[in-house]
């Protein structure tokens, strides 16, 4: 109730949630393999009505018999402005990506981590190493982690002309249950298939100072020490 209080107390976000209807769904398929039909449209796996406009890119992953779910999001696309905008003016981006786990695959997903928060942005979107797009794989012969590889910049061009999009390093999340940690290891770009050759100690940084290029701007307060 004091959610939707808020909500309808402010214009802008009372407008956003007239629109915020974003869903992950799911159908059954039937038919010949080179002919596929719909043969039912199953309930929605995760809806965020009044709250976001963009849940995209999901896909689960079965592990230690339950079943993941990730998806990727702007803030911004959503209700909550004091939310996004404090992203916005701390960090200069406000993408994440959001996960759920259930014991069956089409239903009764609950939120990782209790907020459903797996990645959140940690550089401007503005700089070549901004990522957006997270997608996580399943890693051979590992019961309890994923890799996550996503791309660098967008697709329209914020940090200049000629620098455009490309593949980001990829890296490992554990799964802990109902909880997830990002560990500290990194591969080269454009990884999907993860395996001890794959890690690159140069693409982990320890701080926002080390992620900043030269030519990348300056503007915000968190970069202050850059």
């Amino acid at each position: 109730m004091e959610n939707f209080l808020k909500v309808t107390a402010d214009e802008d976000m009372t407008s956003r949630a007239t629109w915020a209807n974003a869903a992950i769904g799911i159908l059954r398929l039937g038919g010949k393999e080179n002919n596929l039909k719909v043969a039912e449209v199953l309930p929605p796996l995760v809806t965020s009505l009044m709250v976001s406009d963009e849940i995209e890119r999901p896909n689960i992953i079965p592990m230690n018999g339950k079943y993941y779910l990730f998806a990727t999001t702007r803030l911004n696309h959503g209700t909550a402005d004091d939310l996004w905008k404090k992203a916005d003016a701390e960090i200069g981006d406000n993408v994440a990506m959001l996960g759920w786990v259930s014991d069956h695959l089409t239903y009764g997903y609950k939120s990782l981590n209790a907020d459903a928060a797996v990645l959140v942005g940690s550089v401007p979107f503005n700089w070549r190493t901004s990522t957006y797009s997270y997608y996580a794989v399943p890693v051979k012969g590992k019961s309890n982690e994923v890799l996550v590889t996503s791309y660098m910049t967008n697709r329209s061009f914020v940090p200049g002309p000629g620098k455009r999009s490309t593949m980001a390093p990829a890296f490992l999340v554990k799964i802990n249950g109902e909880t997830t940690e990002v560990e500290q290891v990194a591969t080269n770009q454009g990884d999907w298939v993860y395996d001890r050759k794959s890690r690159n100690k140069s693409m982990v940084v320890d701080n926002i100072a080390d992620a900043h290029l030269d030519g990348e701007p300056i503007e915000h307060s968190l970069l202050k020490k850059v």
